[in-house]
């Protein structure tokens, strides 16, 4: 599995960084995105996914909770997630529990409870 992942990192790496990347169109499940909003969608998916991973393995001191909290800010500074709120994406804000840290706040804005 560790080589797996550091080869995903890898070819992941390559991709966002060749030259251009963020001048194309790229055509996700949500439909032609220019490449910035596109590679803030795959940050998103790769920071809330790990926030699963570690909730799921109890190891969220691993987390970066600055990390979690910059993509909260910027998310919510360009209107959140409401115009991605449909079956099979997001769904509706969720109260995250009071005193929340930013990765228990990054799933309640996109619809999920973090215990």
């Amino acid at each position: 599995m560790r080589i797996f992942t550091a080869e995903a990192s890898e070819t992941d790496a390559a991709a966002w960084n060749r030259p251009g990347a963020l001048d194309t169109t790229v055509h996700i499940s949500l439909g032609a995105l220019p490449g910035p909003m596109a590679a803030l969608i795959h940050f998103a998916e790769m920071c809330v996914h790990g926030v699963d991973l570690a909730v799921a393995t109890d190891q969220q001191a691993l987390l970066d909770e600055e990390l979690c909290a910059e993509l909260l800010a910027v998310m919510r500074g360009m209107g959140g997630f409401d115009v991605y709120r449909m079956p099979g994406a997001f769904g509706p804000d969720v109260q995250p529990a009071p005193g929340a840290a930013p990765h228990g706040q990054l799933p309640a804005d996109l619809g999920r409870t973090v215990s």
